[in-house]
């Protein structure tokens, strides 16, 4: 489904995004910023450093960053 799109769950749950491009990461979490109990781990394989800048303007404090690399590249998850 679209994230930008989908219908949020009413109780405080986990979001997991990956496989998007950073701009649609930023406009999902400018959607949820709201819904202060929910946790979201976001994995980025682009523009890493541009995701994290745009997250805490956005007042998104990550409490876990690491960087993840195999065969077929490197991504960067933030919890």
């Amino acid at each position: 489904a679209d994230i930008l799109l989908m219908e949020l769950p009413p109780a405080p749950v986990t979001f997991i995004i990956a496989g998007v491009g950073t701009n649609l990461i930023c406009a999902f979490l400018a959607r949820v910023r709201e819904r202060t109990a929910d946790r979201i781990v976001a994995s980025t394989s682009q523009n890493a450093e541009r995701f994290e800048r745009l997250a805490a303007e956005a007042g998104f404090l990550a409490t876990d960053r690491e960087v993840i690399t195999s065969r077929t590249g490197r991504q960067t998850v933030w919890t």
